[in-house]
């Protein structure tokens, strides 16, 4: 008895169907770089905002953007390789990725080793911030301050 060379079609569609499942993984993974490192995907918004925190290394200005807690992060942490942003070109990209409207709160000295950059490179952040509908909070000496007041009383 010969086999029949015809697949059947409830086969067929089960292959296919695989096959789409398969492709279609690989759409939700980040794009990659010609480095091989994928390059970051839009940030979702935060129920609490986020937080940026700021300090010089070696003379280079370094920035970390995170997810918005009540809890207070170490330097270990929000200086770690996988948060630390270096320059400010490179922070002005990572706003980029936050949807309009969202807050974002600026300290530094909460955590050991964080400091303000000087005043022109807050102004440009701050500037950049409302640019793209972003409610950047500048927290100087535990009194949170908006950059929108800052504009007005200048």
């Amino acid at each position: 008895m010969r086999s029949n060379p015809i697949v059947s079609i409830p086969s067929l569609s089960l292959l296919v169907l695989a096959l789409l499942s398969v492709c279609a993984c690989g759409a939700f993974e980040a794009p990659i770089e010609p480095t091989g490192i994928p390059t970051s995907a839009p940030r979702a918004r935060s129920m609490k905002g986020y937080e940026m925190y700021s300090w010089q290394m070696r003379g280079v200005w370094y920035f970390s953007l995170v997810v918005g807690t009540d809890r207070l992060k170490t330097y270990d942490e929000i200086s770690s390789p996988e948060l630390r942003i270096q320059g400010l070109e490179a922070l002005e990209s990572e706003l980029d990725e936050l949807p309009g409207g969202e807050q974002v709160f600026w300290s530094a000295q909460r955590v050991a080793n964080t400091a303000w950059p000087p005043e022109r490179m807050i102004e440009e952040i701050s500037a950049y911030c409302r640019e793209r509908g972003i409610q950047l909070e500048i927290e100087q000496n535990d009194v949170a301050k908006s950059a929108q007041e800052e504009a007005t009383q200048r």
